[in-house]
């Protein structure tokens, strides 16, 4: 292999983990989102009004 091959394959790899880490970080900032809503949802001294967003707010995560 030429070094602008090796260079181009470690760039890929390079590009790959950095999608990775980003789709990691993406997934965990939904999933603590969705658990912090799910906990107002669950709250009994939760007003109406929060009850009411906390619940579009979760469909919306949880859409297409």
């Amino acid at each position: 292999m030429d070094k602008s091959h090796e260079k181009a394959q470690e760039t890929r790899r390079r590009n790959e983990a950095a999608r990775a880490a980003k789709w990691r970080e993406e997934t965990e900032a939904k999933r603590a989102a969705r658990q912090a809503l799910q906990r107002v949802l669950e709250d009994a001294s939760a007003t109406p009004e929060q009850i009411l967003e906390a619940a579009k707010l979760l469909a919306e995560l949880s859409g297409p």
